[in-house]
């Protein structure tokens, strides 16, 4: 079996790829690099055997460079999204969750944006009823309030 990686950053273009199991492999990542550089996706590959990553410049789907990597035993793509330890899948995950708890709980009448669009309006009518114009409060709930809603309207 070969190595599981992680993709743990992507922009347009680029992707970093971790292989925990094999940090420090010199060998290993000149052999990914050179076996990468001859997928016909990948426009440049620099690897860092110190933090055990490949840096790729890429055109095309990821879906395919993950192919090309397990088919030539490079390593196995485990996920082309965040690496499922990192902080920002944790906090989709928790989000996501969230949000089927509240349209659970509603029947399906509010969402996450939705909720927390009433919750800062609120606040910030709130604010406004106490006399409490002091700048930022209540108008950078408004604020936040009124993009949140107009994100979710995007939706």
């Amino acid at each position: 079996m070969f190595p599981e990686a992680y993709c743990i950053h992507r922009a347009a273009g680029r992707l970093r790829i971790k292989i925990p199991s094999e940090k420090g492999n010199k060998a290993y990542f000149a052999f990914v690099e050179e076996q990468l550089a001859r997928c016909p996706l990948v426009t440049a590959a620099k690897s860092i055997p110190i933090t055990g990553s490949v840096l790729l410049s890429y055109s095309g789907e990821v879906p395919k460079i993950a192919e090309f990597a397990e088919k030539n035993k490079l390593f196995l793509l485990i996920s082309d999204k965040q690496n499922p330890g990192s902080v920002a899948q944790a906090t989709i995950t928790s989000y996501k969750a969230l949000d089927a708890q509240i349209q659970k709980l509603s029947g399906g009448n509010l969402d996450l944006p939705h909720t927390a669009f009433v919750t800062l309006a609120g606040v910030g009518i709130y604010q406004i009823a106490r006399g409490k114009i002091k700048a930022p409060a209540w108008h950078v709930a408004l604020w936040y309030a009124f993009n949140i809603f107009l994100k979710a309207q995007r939706k």
